[in-house]
């Protein structure tokens, strides 16, 4: 999780450069998460027919309140990050960049939360290429 005054030193840069920000919320981010581990529930009631009482759930995605949820989600957005091309800050993990010939893009994380600071684009029409991508996370598998 990002920590304020690292949000507090990007935001000031970007507002001294002109930079464009923006404020991502991702809903229910935890449930875009795979679990590398096996974990089993017990099935809430009524979910189970009546011949299937005493049988558990395995667990495919992560859920608000499991102990790994956070750390999954934090993986699970990192791998997409770097496969679009971002740089994860040594100094603080939350924090991701790309820099290219035409943008700079600074994403600071903080659990579902994500404020993006990117260079304006040099004309109207164009849109900087390091933002670009169809990918999200909730299309990771």
């Amino acid at each position: 999780m990002a920590n304020m005054t690292t949000i507090h030193t990007v935001l000031a840069m970007a507002a001294q450069r002109d930079w464009e920000i923006h404020q991502v919320d991702i809903k229910s981010a935890y449930l875009y998460a795979s679990i590398q581990e096996e974990i089993y529930i017990r099935a809430p009631p009524g979910y189970l027919k009546d011949d299937q009482r005493g049988k558990v759930l395995r667990l495919r995605r992560s859920l608000p309140g499991l102990k790994q949820a956070g750390f999954e989600w934090a993986e699970e957005l990192a791998g997409v990050f770097v496969e679009l091309g971002f740089s994860r800050s040594k100094v603080n993990q939350a924090i991701y960049y790309k820099h290219t010939t035409d943008a700079h893009v600074v994403i600071m994380v903080s659990i579902d939360d994500m404020a993006v600071t990117i260079t304006p684009p040099t004309s109207p029409n164009s849109s900087p290429s390091c933002a670009a991508s169809s990918r999200s996370p909730t299309s990771a598998s």
